[in-house]
């Protein structure tokens, strides 16, 4: 099978497949949004600043969740199961990526930093996608703080790493840097 036409097919799921979130109504405007409409207002501090923190329910593709991680944007994945979905769909592309770069005698422009930030997703879903319930929580949040957070949501650091996790990137990295030196 052409290598290139498995990229393209396990992508798909990172930019088509929607899961189910929970996010602050604030993070959940893109920055676009907020300087094109503005933010909603009912005119009272208190009022306003409650509802920019209501946390709302969306449904994001993966691709987005990528985004919230640069952001430094929390967000809660509502099912727990579909942090092994996730998972599993970010390993196989950064894997195929492997294959690709290990075969591909011209490899033109790669996604490097999107590569990378995938990988920090995976690493981060690593624990969750291993685990299956053990923690006995039925949502993953991921935010900025390690701890507890009201309800019993599971609440970590973007930058803690479970042991265990072995990062596809070292390898992508590695391939990329030893094509660019015989070239």
């Amino acid at each position: 099978m052409d290598i290139c036409i498995t990229l393209q097919e396990l992508a798909k799921p990172i930019f088509n497949n929607l899961y189910p979130i929970r996010v602050k109504m604030k993070d959940s405007m893109g920055v676009e949004d907020i300087k094109r409409f503005g933010i909603p207002t009912v005119m009272d501090r208190r009022a306003d600043f409650e509802m920019a923190n209501d946390v709302i329910d969306r449904y994001i593709k993966i691709c987005d969740m990528v985004e919230y991680f640069k952001n430094d944007t929390p967000f809660w994945l509502k099912n727990r199961g579909d942090a092994r979905e996730i998972y599993d769909i970010v390993r196989d592309y950064l894997t195929a990526w492997i294959d690709y770069l290990k075969i591909a005698i011209n490899i033109g422009e790669i996604p490097q930093e999107d590569l990378l930030s995938l990988d920090t997703l995976a690493s981060r879903l690593y624990p969750y996608a291993t685990e299956g319930d053990d923690l006995g929580q039925s949502s993953v949040y991921f935010g900025l703080n390690v701890g507890l957070v009201p309800g019993g949501l599971v609440n970590l650091d973007k930058k803690d790493i479970k042991y265990g996790y072995i990062s596809p990137i070292q390898e992508i990295s590695r391939l990329i840097h030893s094509r660019s030196l015989n070239h």
